[in-house]
Formats: C-alpha cells, sequence, structure tokens
C-alpha cells in the first residue's frame, strides 16, 4: 500500500511542498488544528495549492464534520457495528460483493485481499450505520480511495459526512441529489459555455454521460492521482459548489478540443480517463472564473429542481404501482 503511494506521489516538488507546508502552519497557528479549527476565507486560497500530503488525512477529517460525526457516537463505533453485524447478510452486502473487485483497478493495493477485505468492511460497515442508504455505486470509488491515506475508522466517518451531509441524496435508492446535481451544472455549463452546450445537442449526446460519474465519485478515476487528491481538498473546503468549479474549469480548458469535435465518440475521448489536465491551470480557473457561483440561485435550482424529480418520481410509482 505504501509502495502505491510513493509511485504516485513521490514526484511532488519539494520547493512547493516546503512552501504550502508554511503557509498551512500558519493558518493552523491562527486557527487551530484538528476538532477546534476555524475555516475562515483564508482556507480557500491554500486548498487551491492542495494540503500538504503528510496532513491530508487530518484535514480530510477536520474538514468533512468527520471528526465532530464521530465524537458524538461510542469510541470504537466502527468495530461494534461490525462485531454485532458479522453474521448477517442483506441487499447491499450483495451489491458490495459485486463491485468491491471493480474497485481503482489501477491501485494494485486493491489487487489484494487484504485491500479488498478492508474496503468491503468499511462499507459493509456503512451499509449497515444507514441502512436507509445502505451502498450505492460509486461509494467504493470514494472510500476507496479514502483508504489509500487512512486507517478503515476514519474513513468510515468520512464516508458518513460525504453521503449524509456534504453531498447528500447521491446515493439514496432514487439518486435524487445526484440527478438534481446533474442538472444544475448542466444550466450551469449553458450559462457559461453555452457553444458546448449546443455542440452537444447537436449529436444528441447527454452532458449528463460524463458529468453525472464525475458528481458520483467526486472526479475519482476521471483525472491523475495527484489532481484527484487537490481535487477532494477543494471539495472537502468548498462542499458540492466545489464540484460545480472544478467541472466548469474542466469545460473551460478543453472547450476548443471539444468544439472541434466532429463525432460523439470525439466528443467521449477528449474526457478519456484520466483526463490530461495542468493542474495548477485547473485550479487557477476553478478559483478565477468559477469561484464566486451565484449560490443563491443555485439554491433556487435545487429546490425547484427536487421538487420536479420528486414529482416524477411519485407519477412513476403510480404509474407502476396504481393509485393504491
Amino acid at each position: 500500500k505504501q509502495e502505491t503511494l510513493n509511485l504516485f506521489f513521490g514526484e511532488t516538488r519539494p520547493n512547493f511542498i516546503a512552501n504550502n507546508f508554511e503557509q498551512w502552519k500558519q493558518y493552523w497557528n491562527k486557527h487551530n488544528f484538528g476538532q477546534c479549527m476555524i475555516k475562515s476565507s483564508e482556507i480557500y486560497s491554500l486548498a487551491a495549492n492542495g494540503i500538504p500530503h503528510e496532513y491530508r488525512a487530518s484535514m480530510w477529517l477536520c474538514l468533512s464534520g468527520a471528526l465532530n460525526k464521530a465524537s458524538i457516537h461510542p469510541k470504537n463505533y466502527y468495530q461494534q457495528i461490525l462485531e454485532i453485524n458479522k453474521d448477517r447478510q442483506s441487499n447491499a452486502i450483495d451489491e458490495i460483493d459485486k463491485d468491491v473487485s471493480r474497485s481503482l483497478p489501477e491501485y494494485s493495493w486493491y489487487h489484494t485481499n487484504e485491500g479488498l477485505a478492508s474496503l468491503k468492511r468499511v462499507l459493509v460497515a456503512y451499509s449497515w450505520h444507514n441502512p436507509i442508504i445502505g451502498y450505492c455505486q460509486s461509494m467504493n470509488m470514494v472510500c476507496g480511495m479514502l483508504l489509500m491515506l487512512m486507517k478503515e475508522k476514519h474513513a468510515f466517518w468520512i464516508l458518513c459526512c460525504i453521503c449524509e451531509d456534504l453531498i447528500p441524496e447521491y446515493y439514496n435508492n432514487e439518486m435524487i441529489g445526484s440527478l438534481i446535481d446533474k442538472e444544475i451544472f448542466e444550466k450551469l455549463l449553458e450559462q457559461y459555455f453555452p457553444q458546448i452546450k449546443n455542440h452537444f445537442d447537436t449529436f444528441r449526446m447527454p452532458i449528463s454521460l460524463i458529468t453525472l460519474p464525475w458528481l458520483l465519485c467526486c472526479f475519482i478515476g476521471a483525472t491523475k492521482t495527484t489532481i484527484t487528491m487537490k481535487i477532494l481538498d477543494w471539495f472537502f473546503v468548498r462542499g458540492r459548489i466545489g464540484l460545480f468549479q472544478i467541472g466548469l474549469a474542466i469545460f473551460k480548458i478543453k472547450q476548443y478540443e471539444l468544439l472541434e469535435t466532429t463525432d460523439p465518440d470525439a466528443l467521449v475521448t477528449v474526457f478519456k480517463s484520466p483526463i490530461d489536465l495542468d493542474c495548477d491551470q485547473l485550479f487557477k480557473i476553478a478559483t478565477k472564473d468559477f469561484g464566486k457561483l451565484p449560490l443563491k440561485k443555485i439554491k433556487e435550482m435545487y429546490n425547484a429542481q427536487k421538487h420536479e424529480i420528486i414529482v416524477d418520481i411519485t407519477k412513476e410509482l403510480i404509474k407502476k404501482h396504481g393509485t393504491n
């Protein structure tokens, strides 16, 4: 596992680490570290340059709210929930068994029995912790990335915060949250890049084929690992709005390449994983061009879109099961 991490992070620039660490150190001295850390506006510019890798796991625990969530549960809650339910079976576990071996195949850690067992334990524990969500595809990708940096119990609590607080309703049966956000993202894309939206429409290709996996997986698997880690730094600071900002920045970087495509297959190829991106350029654009998205308008769009989706789901249920 450590060899895998060294493979991906060994090439990080030493001067960048030193300068970035000093900036974070100053922030921690001013605003504390850990559960008591204050998240001030300064943290946005720091997140754009990434969290020093050796402090990344600790900061994700803090920024996600996982430390607070864990503190209101028994100390050994993760181990307890696994032990209490060790002889039980569920539909969620059946689905987890199908997906575990397909999680992050580029990492050698998940080609080992130890790695697969670790990932399964966290996902199973969460399915018992929150049976309303249970398990949904893409959670394995998110959890798999967390486990590359931290212990199982810490990955478990961050997964809880992602599913329940940061991007709520993304992973429930109807996936309402992710369906809403893909619609919002498409509206933002049309607002900022109408030519791109028209180009996709010309080929009758849904933009959601590209954007929905980005949202559900928080860009895990879409970009190189070093960039993905920084995107997650950004996400834990900015929340779901951060996913919109990164997505819009990627479309801006790729806009001319997209508009030059002459068939649907070429459109998909532009975003073939891992997407070829310059990390500094990506976060510069996300900050400068999309750092101040209209939050009030997005909230209004979210509420309106949620109403529409719930009405549609209700109609489908009535159609399927009748008025009774």
